[in-house]
């Protein structure tokens, strides 16, 4: 969630944490400011997360074992 709150600085794009779950993630890496569909797209790769875009919001969640 510090992640997200860094990256909600620079962008009016928002990323919102919509499973408390996901403050448990440790994230460490450098991304650009304000490229939240780039960091949201790294999120997925390495992580259980599903991101979908509602307007100018991007909505993380963990996915569903399937």
């Amino acid at each position: 969630t510090d992640a997200i709150q860094e990256m909600n600085r620079y962008s009016t794009t928002r990323i919102v944490a919509d499973d408390p779950a996901l403050a448990e993630l440790k994230v460490n890496g450098m991304f650009r400011s304000g490229h939240q569909t780039r960091f949201t797209e790294a999120l997925e790769e390495y992580f259980p997360i599903e991101a979908r875009r509602e307007g100018n919001v991007i909505v993380l969640k963990m996915s569903q074992p399937g």
